[in-house]
């Protein structure tokens, strides 16, 4: 099975039209090909993974803990 992340969220305007593209492709996913790792990023730039925030660069080494 392939890991992927999907990050979606962040500081920015678009903040709302990035969590619909992520729910988008988080439900068509092909879950039997891909072992999916959400990771939201919060307008205040908190890293959120499976309901635990860290700040980013602790977020980003959560990350890499689970490639």
């Amino acid at each position: 099975m392939k890991k992927i992340a999907i990050l979606f969220g962040g500081p920015s305007s678009e903040y709302e039209v990035s969590l619909s593209s992520a729910k988008n492709i988080i439900e068509s996913i092909d879950r039997s090909i891909f072992n999916v790792l959400e990771v939201h990023i919060t307008k205040d730039c908190m890293y959120e993974i499976d309901g635990v925030r860290y700040l980013e660069q602790e977020g980003l080494e959560e990350i890499q803990k689970r490639k």
